[in-house]
């Protein structure tokens, strides 16, 4: 069981070190995509975004090539910036530096060494998508780009994330509330207490400490860019909690400590098969979740991850 934990707080923590909000880096290698969304952020007025891209390389069959029609379009969009339309725009817009629009920006590679400054005025606020384009089909690219996306006043999360900090400070002191509210029941109650009854009020604790939480990694994202340490507590309780909710509802279901106090082999084997895949599923998508979504494979994993949390459920 220690071993298990000391994984999953190793895996929580290479993903969240990887990933650090919107002051970030993202290391691609070899890689032969003609596009890909690097990062969306919303920008109010005041925004500004610093881009380095290092060290880059070209190639095709093992043979270098001098950077030509490749670099990062910047682009004010409309909707959501992951949806699955908008990733299949990008697969089929052949050369997007030639979809460039009136309010696009393109920063040109042309070496290893590239940069890039901007200031966001007060007509262009609102969502922003920096894409990577190489239009050298078939050819493979090498670099580190690291960048720094900033609201006014020092703020590195979204416009619309600033009163997320406050929002999930609220919603944790509410299941907090409710947990002391449910304690109170039982411990005042005349009538039979059931061990599932225990499990439920130890779920509401651990999402109560895991909104909390939640909420301690936005403020330290807004104000420092870096979330590492509150993202790794939050991560390892929402992991705790979402197990838990699982074999809440699966002994629920099967009305353990209700109806019977015993578990059914039938049921046993149920619960040993589906809740380590769940718990295995919850680990994965920590990871994804954590990850750059330039990185190739992001979205299918993404989505694939997604598809079995809800079939698991069902």
């Amino acid at each position: 069981m220690a071993a298990s934990w000391g994984l999953l707080a190793l895996a929580v923590g290479a993903a969240v070190g990887g990933a650090q909000a919107r002051a970030s880096s993202l290391t691609v290698q070899g890689d032969d995509r003609s596009a890909f969304l690097v990062e969306p952020f919303c920008f109010g007025r005041g925004g500004s975004m610093n881009i380095k891209i290092s060290d880059f390389r070209l190639s095709r069959g093992g043979k270098a090539l001098t950077p030509v029609n490749v670099g990062l379009l910047i682009r004010k969009t409309e909707g959501p910036a992951y949806s699955v339309s908008s990733m299949m725009d990008l697969n089929e817009a052949g050369c997007l530096l030639n979809t460039k629009k009136p309010n696009d920006v393109v920063i040109a590679i042309s070496g290893s060494n590239t940069s890039y400054t901007h200031q966001i005025d007060a007509n262009g606020k609102g969502l922003y998508s920096i894409l990577y384009s190489n239009c050298n089909f078939g050819s493979k690219a090498s670099f580190q780009i690291d960048y720094t996306l900033m609201n006014r006043d020092g703020v590195f999360i979204s416009e619309g994330e600033v009163p997320l900090p406050l929002v999930y400070a609220a919603a944790s002191l509410g299941f907090l509330l409710a947990f002391a509210y449910w304690v109170h029941l039982l411990r005042t109650s005349s009538s039979p207490i059931h061990k599932i009854q225990y499990l439920m009020g130890v779920l509401c604790f651990f999402k109560a400490a895991s909104v909390g939480f939640e909420a301690f990694r936005y403020q330290s994202l807004k104000i420092y860019g870096d979330g590492y340490a509150w993202a790794t507590l939050f991560h390892i309780l929402t992991f705790v909690k979402g197990t838990m909710l699982f074999a809440v509802i699966l002994l629920i279901g099967t009305g353990w400590s209700i109806m019977k106090p015993f578990l059914a082999d039938r049921e046993k084997r149920i619960i040993l098969i589906v809740l380590p895949m769940q718990v295995l599923v919850n680990v994965a998508m920590v990871i994804v979740d954590e990850t750059p979504p330039g990185t190739a494979g992001w979205m299918t994993w993404r989505d694939i991850l997604h598809f079995f949390d809800g079939d698991l459920i069902v």
